[in-house]
């Protein structure tokens, strides 16, 4: 925020006291970021992830709305990779997507704090999240109903419904430093909340007794116990980033005098 400094002349052309001219307290900030993201469910690993966002803020003084998007995504501790390499020989694969891939978007108050060359925002938002669960399935080469890999949206294994919307909550604290009038560089703290119990579940077979090196470790995995795991949804997860904000400032400009 700028200021213009003057003298204001009255009608006999005399000099009066000076006067400083600012913009009116309305902006509209616009940013993107770039986070890390860190969840802890059952089935899901907890190693930092990445996930872009994006946002766009009005605010009239300290209040204001928000409106925020953006992705992430959360890899399964199973290792299907690994799992499939040892069973390749013998196996068909269908399908290997053994992420869940989120978006969301949501829209909620804003409150910021002004400083001399920055400024804090917190946010508290609600709205949706779109969640693409894992989709793995492998069978045998020569009968397709031995099932050596599944994921399912139940324990029967017969539903397969993939995309699970929530309704979700995310409080966001961001502090800008503005670099000039309308540029700024922000560090943001995110807590994204999922309102769901949802799960999904993947079933696969027992490999640590079987003797790979042996002439029939095909029939060795026909025959080992079948095991089944639970996939949550990543309810909490919290995302830490760096960004780049756009600001507008919006209105007619003001005219303070002193007293």
């Amino acid at each position: 925020m700028s200021f213009a400094f003057g003298e204001a002349l009255g009608q006999s052309g005399d000099k009066t006291e000076p006067f400083s001219v600012r913009p009116r307290p309305r902006k509209v900030n616009i940013g993107i970021t770039a986070s890390g993201n860190y969840t802890s469910t059952p089935g899901i690993s907890k190693q930092i992830g990445f996930s872009p966002s994006g946002f766009i803020q009005y605010n009239f003084k300290h209040w204001g709305i928000a409106l925020e998007g953006g992705s992430f995504k959360s890899n399964l501790t199973f290792n299907s990779e690994d799992y499939l390499t040892k069973i390749s020989s013998f196996t068909t694969r269908q399908e290997t997507k053994n992420t869940i891939e989120s978006v969301f978007i949501a829209v909620g108050p804003s409150y910021v704090k002004q400083f001399k060359k920055s400024f804090l925002s917190f946010n508290i938002l609600g709205g949706i999240t779109r969640n693409n669960m894992p989709r793995l399935s492998a069978h045998d080469n020569i009968s397709t109903q031995i099932s050596y890999l599944q994921t399912s949206s139940a324990a029967n294994l017969q539903q397969q419904n993939t995309r699970l919307k929530t309704l979700s909550g995310k409080f966001v604290v961001r502090y800008t430093y503005m670099v000039s009038k309308n540029i700024g560089l922000h560090f943001n703290t995110q807590l994204l909340q999922q309102f769901s119990d949802k799960e999904s579940y993947i079933t696969y077979r027992d490999l640590s007794n079987v003797n790979f090196d042996s002439q029939d470790a095909h029939y060795q995995v026909q025959k080992s116990p079948i095991i089944q795991e639970k996939i949550g949804l990543p309810k909490t997860t919290v995302m830490i980033g760096v960004g780049v904000s756009f600001l507008i400032y919006r209105g007619k400009e003001d005219v303070v005098l002193p007293r």
